[in-house]
């Protein structure tokens, strides 16, 4: 139902403008994916982030659909104007974009809609506090893809390189934040990870239970042929820091209190 509503607006912005095509950013982007599988705290938003690309000044003048007119009284959204560099969507999203098309009596209307993983990688890089709960929402029921996003937010172009590296922190502290498994590139959390001590004489394996959303680090004793002790941690930021203390002392690893893998 809600989303009909959504069309409805698209609908009648063409009856008065003649405009029928749009780029849909923000939350309400979720409804370019399945229809039956959209969380509804993800659709939690009222504002309709969008642009028209055949004429991206022309939304802004719009003012009869935006927030406090009569239109969003009466219909509970309203437009959120928006121009092409307003969200910092990665290089190529364009080519990952989904398509809808709304009926109207006359011509259909194109609805182009970003993939919510580059969606994700632009609310990383506002990182407001309903941003973060989608993202959130998004990864824990599968619709975004954490090793996606990581891998794109270098992707924005017209982003200063002070801000995308402030964009990866962000993206990294949500994560542990919120025990959601990390990038293969911080941690290969499909497979876990093995190495050895600096002496050999232990080997020490890294998985990630995605069930317990937690880290678990067993340690092998080669001259006892056994597996000497295991540990779980809830969080496991300092990635670099933990290997370095495994390899030096792994038995070290079983005592140490996790408060002292924090950052």
């Amino acid at each position: 139902m809600e989303i009909e509503i959504i069309y409805n607006v698209f609908r009648s912005i063409y009856q008065e403008t003649g405009y029928n095509k749009f780029v849909l950013l923000g939350s309400l982007s979720v409804i370019g994916t399945e229809i039956n599988k959209i969380p509804k705290n993800m659709m939690i938003s009222n504002d309709i982030d969008c642009y028209i690309p055949d004429n991206p000044e022309a939304i802004f003048e719009l003012t009869q659909f935006q927030e406090g007119s009569d239109f969003h009284k009466k219909i509970g959204y309203y437009i959120d104007s928006c121009g092409r560099n307003t969200a910092a969507l990665p290089n190529r999203w364009e080519s990952r974009a989904s398509r809808r098309l709304i009926k109207t009596h006359k011509d259909n209307i194109l609805l182009i809609i970003p993939s919510l993983d580059d969606i994700a990688v632009s609310k990383i890089y506002r990182f407001a506090d309903n941003d973060k709960r989608w993202i959130i929402e998004g990864i824990k029921v599968g619709l975004i893809d954490v090793d996606n996003v990581a891998n794109r937010i270098s992707a924005c172009e017209y982003e200063t390189h002070e801000d995308t590296m402030k964009a990866k922190s962000n993206f990294l502290e949500l994560l542990n934040e919120n025990r959601l498994p990390m990038p293969c590139d911080v941690f290969d959390w499909k497979n876990g990870e093995h190495d050895f001590s600096d002496d050999f004489n232990y080997s020490i394996d890294v998985s990630y239970n995605v069930n317990s959303r937690q880290y678990e680090i067993s340690v092998f004793d080669f001259q006892q042929d056994k597996t000497i002790g295991c540990r779980k941690f809830t969080f496991f930021d300092k990635m670099e820091q933990a290997r370095e203390l495994l390899k030096e002392s792994p038995t070290s690893i079983l005592k140490v209190r996790k408060q002292c893998l924090k950052k």
